[in-house]
């Protein structure tokens, strides 16, 4: 159930069967799933909700997680965010190679793109962001491309809560 005043008054958001999610979503990329498919370039889709408590401004507890089974060159990294939630006001996405639980504070990532979106509560928005890597940004096995958001939103009721989808393209360094 959804109830929100676009009114100026203050917003209030009860999602139907919000049910916890765990903090990190992994989705695991292996050569194997690639096996016969047309071409060298390949992609991997997934998304997830990240949320905030209602009225706050901080990092969100929640990151996806493409897990790469074999060395790959990352080619490019497409965010997509539909902002229904009429409460979430600054959203801020962050890629990087091995980005660990936390917005942008840790060295040991390798950062490739960051999005943000300022709003108006009672306004729609959206956020289409690409970026095309240079030759050189890789993986080893068992490292990731995580996703991670820094939120901020207005009203009460349930967390303030959206849901990229993230689209990453590879080509496997063995050539697979």
């Amino acid at each position: 159930m959804t109830a929100f005043d676009l009114d100026g008054g203050d917003s209030l958001v009860l999602h139907k069967n919000p049910g916890p999610d765990p903090p990190i979503k992994e989705i695991e990329v292996d050569p194997a799933d690639d096996a016969g498919k047309a071409g060298t370039v390949h992609g991997v889709m997934g998304w997830r909700f990240f949320e905030i408590p209602p009225s706050s401004f901080a990092p969100s507890d929640d990151e996806l997680r493409f897990v790469f089974g074999a060395p790959a060159q990352i080619l490019q990294v497409d965010i997509s965010v539909d902002i229904a939630d009429p409460r979430a006001t600054l959203l801020e996405f962050a890629a990087g190679i091995n980005a660990t639980h936390g917005y942008g504070q840790y060295r040991s990532a390798d950062w490739l793109m960051h999005v943000s979106r300022f709003r108006d509560p009672r306004t729609p928005g959206e956020i289409d962001e690409t970026v095309v890597l240079p030759e050189g940004v890789e993986v080893a096995a068992g490292d990731f491309v995580g996703i991670v958001a820094y939120m901020g939103g207005v009203g009460g009721g349930d967390p303030v809560r959206v849901s990229p989808e993230v689209v990453v393209l590879y080509r496997w360094l063995d050539g697979t």
